[in-house]
This record gives structure tokens, C-alpha cells and sequence, in this order.
């Protein structure tokens, strides 16, 4: 079984890259390299028959098509989306460091393997190392109580400062949280507040520490009932 990465476009058109299951390079003990901006066509050469052909990439599954399935010899070839003016979309486009190169293959009874073909090593655009530098910078300038700040899960818009809470403190209270919704959440599901009615109530005046504004309201149209009085408590 070999995977042949062949550069399509860009500085390097016509490189080809050769790796072996879980071997690496085929030639060489360093690690092969591509540049993030070339577009690249992958093609699986094996002497097994397979329903299924993918790469895996992070989240991201990439399907093969198999371009010569009559045995002994049985090929599987991934190309890139074509874009305007008879480009193609890199693959690695905005990302630099090292890859692993992972295919997922599926027979016909449904027996899957994952086969690792090793790493290769993406290259980056000056911009992007540039892009990349800055934004290392910006992290490093900025201090712990900042960036606490930005990464604060249990308030708003927190701030921190020497001395006060940790974030270790913070977390026991979230438990804490947590525990008591744990406990008062079952009486509130099985008693859940189904309708809220309005109750009127007559009060003598000097039980009412508070005057809302609805009795305000009423004050205010019923200014008759009030007296005057020698008392200015």
C-alpha cells in the first residue's frame, strides 16, 4: 500500500510525495514538506478493495474516488475543489506545523482501519508566520489578570486583581451552584408554578412602611381623604 501526494499548483507543480503505512517517508528520515498555499491531489495504491476511502483532517472527512478498482491493483484518488480561473483550494491553506496523514478505510462487510501514512511537514506563507508572531506577541503582553478576565466562565465582564479570588475558589463555588440546583430542581419540576393570579388587599396606613406606586396612583385620585396634622413623623 502507497499514498503518492502530488503538488498540482503553486512554486512546487509537479513535486510528488511517497509514503508508506505507518513509515513515513519512503526515502528519507526527515519529515516531506508542502507549502500551505499548494493545491495537492492525493492518490491510495493498495492490492485490497475497499468501499471507502477517507482522509481525515481535524473535524473534516475527505471522501477518495476510486479511479481503478480491477485487481490485483486497486487505486483511490482524492482530488481538490476547483476555484476560479483553473485553480485549485489548498488543502492546507492558513495552516502551518505538522500534520499526520490519516486515512480511514471501510471494506464491504463494513470492517473499518484507520492507517497512518506518518507526518509531513506544512510550510507557511510570510504572512501568516507574520500573522501567527503577532498574535503570540499579543497574548504575551497581556497580563494574567487580563486574560482571567477574558476567560472568566462564571461572571460577567470579570475582573481580577492580586489577591483576589482564584480561580480554583471560583470553581468550588460553581459546584457549590450546581449542587443546589441539583436539590431544588426536582420540587420545581414536580410543582412547576402554573399560573399567576393578582390579589388585592386592604391595609391600615400605618402598617405600610412602603408606598408603591400604585398607591401613589390612588393617592394621587383620591387626594380628598387626606387630613391635615400636627404629626411630621
Amino acid at each position: 500500500m502507497e499514498l503518492i501526494i502530488k503538488v498540482l499548483k503553486g512554486k512546487r507543480q509537479g513535486k510528488s510525495i511517497f509514503l508508506q503505512p505507518e513509515s513515513g517517508y519512503k526515502k528519507d528520515t526527515s519529515l516531506p514538506y508542502l507549502l500551505e498555499t499548494d493545491a495537492i491531489s492525493l492518490h491510495l495504491n493498495s492490492q485490497e478493495s475497499y468501499s471507502a476511502v477517507e482522509l481525515l483532517m481535524d473535524d473534516s472527512e475527505y471522501l477518495f474516488h476510486g479511479s481503478n478498482v480491477n485487481p490485483p491493483d486497486f487505486n483511490y484518488t482524492l482530488m481538490p475543489k476547483s476555484v476560479a480561473y483553473g485553480n485549485y483550494e489548498a488543502l492546507f491553506y492558513n495552516y502551518f506545523g505538522v500534520a499526520n496523514i490519516v486515512l480511514k478505510l471501510t471494506k464491504s462487510s463494513g470492517e473499518t482501519q484507520l492507517i497512518s501514512f506518518g507526518n509531513i511537514e506544512i510550510l507557511a506563507r510570510k504572512l501568516t508566520a507574520e500573522q501567527a508572531t503577532f498574535m503570540v506577541d499579543f497574548i504575551l503582553q497581556e497580563s494574567e489578570g487580563d486574560l482571567y478576565s477574558c476567560l472568566s466562565a462564571t461572571r460577567f465582564s470579570a475582573n481580577y486583581h492580586d489577591g483576589g479570588e482564584t480561580p480554583q475558589a471560583i470553581f468550588n463555588k460553581l459546584i457549590t451552584t450546581i449542587k443546589t440546583l441539583e436539590d431544588i430542581l426536582p420540587s420545581i419540576i414536580n410543582s412547576p408554578i402554573t399560573r399567576i393570579s393578582s390579589e388585592t388587599r386592604m391595609q391600615n396606613g400605618h402598617q405600610v412602611s412602603d408606598v408603591d406606586e400604585q398607591g401613589l396612583a390612588w393617592l394621587n385620585e383620591n387626594i380628598s381623604v387626606l387630613e391635615e396634622t400636627d404629626d411630621t413623623e
